[in-house]
């Protein structure tokens, strides 16, 4: 609701209260204190809006609840993000292949970082034959 006072005197401080009378007289709503501005204009004005009191409660909590929507919306997405980094980085793959020059060649990748290794393959010990005369 919101109405325009004409006609106050300037640099006046007023108190306001107003009631509704569409069903009869309603109580009286809370006082709104106003100020009018100095010498401006020939006639000062003041406007004064006045909301009510549930309205402004539903927006405080409309307001309220959507910026904890999105908070816990956001939280949970860095906590997966999270969850998901941390088992990728524990997690080692280690892949081994024989190459052709009789060594054994292990290729091991661990967190983020690509090592590979060449152990020689042992060699089996030479076989004895006795001699048959």
């Amino acid at each position: 609701t919101s109405t325009t006072v004409r006609g106050l005197n300037a640099s006046t401080r007023y108190l306001f209260r107003v009631r509704a009378s569409v069903q009869g007289l309603g109580d009286w709503s809370n006082t709104v204190e106003e100020t009018t501005l100095g010498l401006q204009s020939a006639s000062p004005v003041q406007e004064s809006r006045v909301a009510e009191d549930g309205l402004d409660q539903q927006l405080v909590l409309a307001v309220v609840g959507s910026v904890s929507a999105t908070c816990l919306t956001i939280l949970a997405a860095l906590l997966a993000l999270v969850c998901i980094r941390r088992s990728c980085l524990h997690r080692r793959h280690t892949f081994t292949y024989q190459s052709g020059s009789g060594e054994e060649t292990i290729l091991q990748f661990s967190s983020g970082t690509l090592t590979l290794t060449r152990r020689p393959k042992p060699q089996p010990e030479p076989l004895s034959y006795p001699v048959l005369e």
